[in-house]
């Protein structure tokens, strides 16, 4: 009898030990959800502002991607024009130095 009190005894606190893991391992569980709900609360706005940042770097970087395309069709107007003023004035000079050759042998 008194080992069966003993064992009743063993067995209680036995099982009154797992109800106290489970019961700790339940608030455990319960405060790691809270401050990962509270974390997650913190990090909404600042996820908001790096969205909004994005956004705003994508179009900056639109708009200097059109402003560059132009800037390289107005380059490519202005060699254009260079190359062709250029041409002028060496087929001037051509022009020039023929018609003194001519000229000369006029002359002469």
């Amino acid at each position: 009898m008194h080992w069966d009190m003993e064992e009743l005894c063993r067995k209680y606190l036995e099982m009154e030990s797992k109800l106290k893991f489970k019961q700790d391992e339940k608030i455990r569980s319960e405060l790691a959800k809270v401050s990962a709900i509270h974390e997650k609360e913190l990090l909404l706005p600042e996820l908001d502002v790096a969205k909004e940042q994005f956004k705003n770097l994508q179009k900056h970087q639109e708009e200097l991607e059109i402003k560059s395309k132009e800037d390289i069709k107005l380059l490519v107007k202005e060699v254009k024009h260079a190359r062709l003023e250029s041409f002028r004035r060496g087929l001037s000079k051509v022009k020039y130095c023929l018609f003194r050759n001519v000229n000369v042998g006029y002359i002469a």
